[in-house]
C-alpha cells in the first residue's frame, strides 16, 4: 500500500499522510477548533496528488455532500465513548489528572497523551466559565442533522433538493 504516517501537532491538528508509487499521495488534515466546553468544530482538508489524472477527474465529479456521508461515519464511531469519557475525566479532576484517570498503554493512545500533556504544560483552561452539558443520549449524540447537516451548506442544499 505504501508509506503511512499519522502526526499530531498539539493542541489541534492531526494529519495522516499516505504515499504510494501506484496511487500517489493523499493527506487527511484535521483541525479541531473548540467552540464551547465539550464542543469543537472540525475543519478537514484532503489534499491529494495522484499518479494518474483519472482519480482527480472522478473526485471533481463527486458532489461534496456525498463525501461527507462516509467522513461523518468515521467521526461518529467514537462519539458516544468520547462524550462520556470527557465527563469521567472532569469528575477525576480534569486534564492535569488524566494519567491517573486513564490507562493509555498503546501507540494509538499517544496523541491523547500528547494533548493532555500540552493542556497541563500551558495550563490551557478553555471556557472556564462554562460547565459540561449533562450526559446526552446516544440518539442525540448521533443525530447527524443537528451536529452536521444544518451547519454545512453542501449538505443543507442537497437535503433541500
Amino acid at each position: 500500500m505504501g508509506r503511512q504516517e499519522t502526526n499530531f501537532v498539539a493542541p489541534a491538528m492531526m494529519y495522516h499522510d499516505l504515499t504510494s508509487k501506484q496511487f500517489g499521495r493523499t493527506l487527511t488534515v484535521v483541525y479541531a477548533t473548540p467552540i464551547g466546553k465539550g464542543k469543537c468544530r472540525l475543519f478537514a482538508r484532503f489534499p491529494f496528488k495522484f499518479s494518474s489524472k483519472i482519480p482527480k477527474f472522478f473526485i471533481k465529479l463527486t458532489p461534496r455532500w456525498y463525501s461527507h456521508i462516509g467522513q461523518n461515519g468515521v467521526l461518529e464511531d467514537d462519539q458516544i465513548f468520547l462524550h462520556h469519557q470527557e465527563r469521567y475525566l472532569e469528575q477525576k479532576g480534569g486534564s492535569s489528572k488524566f494519567a491517573k484517570a486513564f490507562y493509555l498503554p498503546t501507540k494509538a493512545d499517544l496523541f491523547v497523551f500528547q494533548l493532555h500533556i500540552w493542556i497541563s504544560q500551558y495550563q490551557a483552561q478553555l471556557f472556564p466559565e462554562q460547565s459540561l452539558s449533562p450526559a446526552l443520549s446516544s440518539e442525540t449524540l448521533l443525530d447527524r442533522y443537528h451536529s452536521h447537516t444544518k451547519h454545512c451548506s453542501s449538505c443543507r442544499t442537497a437535503l433541500k433538493n
